[in-house]
């Protein structure tokens, strides 16, 4: 994960936007699976509105630091 960005639009309505960075071997149906978890995941911690952009490792983003996610729990089974 990078470039994290949180705002809140009331005191009680927040929304996210992040980029993620997801192996290349991944369908795109798989990362289609990923982002719906993720947002699920984010919705839940009561963020109103997210926005998630996938890319790949081969975008360049040697100077950026990364959060990495192992373990998202899933609410249904796809």
């Amino acid at each position: 994960v990078h470039d994290l960005h949180i705002w809140s639009l009331t005191s009680k309505r927040y929304i996210l936007s992040c980029h993620i960075v997801v192996s290349e071997e991944m369908s795109m149906q798989e990362v289609q699976i990923l982002l719906h978890d993720l947002e699920n995941v984010i919705q839940n911690l009561g963020i109103e509105h997210v926005t998630i952009q996938a890319e790949t490792s081969l975008n360049n983003h040697d100077d950026i630091h990364h959060c990495i996610i192992e373990n998202i729990p899933k609410d249904s089974e796809h």
